[in-house]
């Protein structure tokens, strides 16, 4: 679904960020179904109608772009010419697929959902998503130049990179810690391919069965990998910046064979499974030694340097249990948003909709009852309108949210109330902006009032050449006065979806959910 729907945002010129809307797939519930595409295009302000055709209709030009199954595949039909149809699928995106009208109308379940984005469209708060994901980038590239510059730095002021044993040393520690990293993303069950491929390299064998048998922990506590992914980060660091102390890593190299012994015959015998990530880190360990054996470490231990090896082994103990707490954080971060998901498909069950909202009797929000000031297509199914105050904070907030929330697939309708009368001529002000200069222009308007202090009150708008004594503003100033008096409205900013008021656990962010 996540493919598709890029399909169909690239395709319709509508601007969106991938990790926006993998997060937006990562912390909601989707089915397969033209009802939840239809969901997430309205978060994008991408209205949508489902229609249906028999076989017996002619599918016109004129209707696409539109969603439909060929064959049980999505498709997004792009061009239909006078017997054939053309369209794209999430298999392979690049490629303009070709059919003729008489197969697609015979494989098509008959249901499409005609796409109708406009000038509108686009992913909420865009920019600045788009700058959270240069500044992430930015910091990627910071943190990987950092890391060559200290690995520069250590390979420069090193008195062993003469000899060839160093090298074989640091590409062996580099090796394991990409394995052991490969082994943490698996315990973070994390699909990589590359992992995929090693661990099935061994026929009917998988890395699983080990490495998530009771054995893969110890004391079940620490994870061996996260056990592997400290002892070759210590080594690393200590092979760059302290090369007196290597002489205690070949110590503690030879003192961790023994595990191997016991790693092959718990796979061998009690698993009766290969984990071929494991037997590279264990081959890596024992080429390790030997090089440590044959370049003359072990030899060089003197005394003195005790302390050394003290350091060393609290490093590895260190080092082990920071990277174990910030695997026990990254689980729960995952945890939290798998169960931010099951909350999120819950609150999208019609029943609990109609728990939480299909009880509220609705209010008259007509235009000529309530407010005429909307903002975005006038014919958008669904209104949110906000019950709100100038000078209210928390209404700033909302409306920093909503701003961008006008289109064709929701409209905005504003209800003012105020604090006190001398305060009543700013939304005075707004009802002129929006009968003489349109909604966009008010929209813009409204959103400067609300990032400003507010402190020059009503000559905030002076610069605007508003004509402020007209009938019709003291008219429609006077419907939105009288609007709320007899309901039960807890105040500034109160919201409502198509006259019904917002009810806790749904969020403005969740409007699409709600009936229309």
């Amino acid at each position: 679904m996540y493919s598709f729907i890029t399909l169909i945002l690239s395709n319709i010129g509508v601007k969106f960020s991938h990790q926006t809307l993998k997060h937006l797939f990562e912390t909601r519930f989707f089915d397969n179904s033209l009802y939840s595409i239809a969901q997430i295009l309205s978060k994008y302000n991408v209205a949508s109608v489902g229609v249906r055709f028999s076989k017996e209709s002619v599918v016109e030009d004129e209707y696409c772009p539109f969603v439909a199954q060929i064959g049980g595949l999505w498709t997004l039909v792009t061009r239909v010419s006078n017997d054939s149809v053309f369209y794209y699928d999430a298999i392979h995106p690049a490629k303009e697929n070709k059919i003729s009208k008489d197969i697609f109308i015979g494989q098509s379940n008959g249901k499409a959902l005609l796409v109708l984005p406009d000038r509108y469209s686009g992913e909420l708060n865009y920019v600045h998503n788009h700058l959270c994901i240069i500044k992430d980038r930015i910091k990627k590239i910071v943190i990987f130049s950092m890391g060559i510059i200290l690995v520069s730095l250590g390979l420069l002021k090193n008195p062993l990179t003469v000899k060839w044993s160093y090298y074989a040393l640091l590409a062996l520690n580099i090796l394991g810690l990409v394995i052991c990293f490969l082994l943490l993303q698996k315990q973070l069950n994390i699909s990589n391919r590359f992992t995929d491929k090693l661990c099935s390299f061994i026929n009917d064998n998988h890395c699983d069965s080990v490495t998530d048998s009771a054995a893969a922990s110890v004391l079940g506590m620490v994870k061996l990998s996260e056990i592997g992914f400290g002892f070759f980060t210590v080594n690393l660091v200590v092979l760059l910046f302290v090369p007196q102390v290597i002489p205690w890593l070949a110590v503690f190299s030879v003192c961790v064979l023994p595990f191997s012994f016991w790693s092959i015959w718990y796979q061998r015998y009690r698993v009766k499974s290969w984990c071929t990530l494991c037997l590279i880190v264990l081959a890596v360990m024992w080429i390790q030694s030997c090089c440590y054996f044959v370049a003359g470490f072990l030899s060089q231990l003197a005394s003195e340097s005790l302390i050394d090896g003290i350091n060393c082994f609290v490093g590895y103990v260190f080092v082990v249990l920071m990277i174990n707490y910030c695997m026990q954080v990254i689980e729960k971060s995952k945890n939290a948003d798998y169960w931010k998901q099951r909350y999120e498909s819950i609150k999208s069950v019609p029943t609990v909709i109609d728990a939480f909202m299909g009880l509220e009797n609705g209010y008259d929000i007509s235009p000529n009852v309530c407010s005429a000031m909307i903002f975005g297509d006038p014919d958008a199914e669904r209104t949110i309108t906000v019950f709100s105050n100038p000078y209210c904070g928390p209404c700033g907030q909302l409306h920093n949210i909503i701003k961008d929330f006008p289109g064709g697939c929701v409209k905005i309708q504003y209800v003012m109330t105020y604090f006190s009368e001398d305060k009543s001529a700013v939304n005075k002000a707004i009802i002129a902006a929006y009968s003489q200069l349109g909604w966009e222009k008010t929209w813009e308007i409204m959103t400067e009032w609300y990032k400003s202090d507010k402190k020059d009150g009503v000559k905030f708008f002076e610069r605007f050449g508003l004509n402020m004594d007209r009938s019709d503003i003291e008219k429609e100033f006077k419907k939105q006065k009288e609007w709320p008096m007899g309901k039960n409205f807890r105040g500034t900013p109160t919201i409502l979806v198509n006259g019904r008021e917002l009810q806790g656990p749904y969020t403005i962010e969740d409007y699409f959910y709600l009936p229309r």
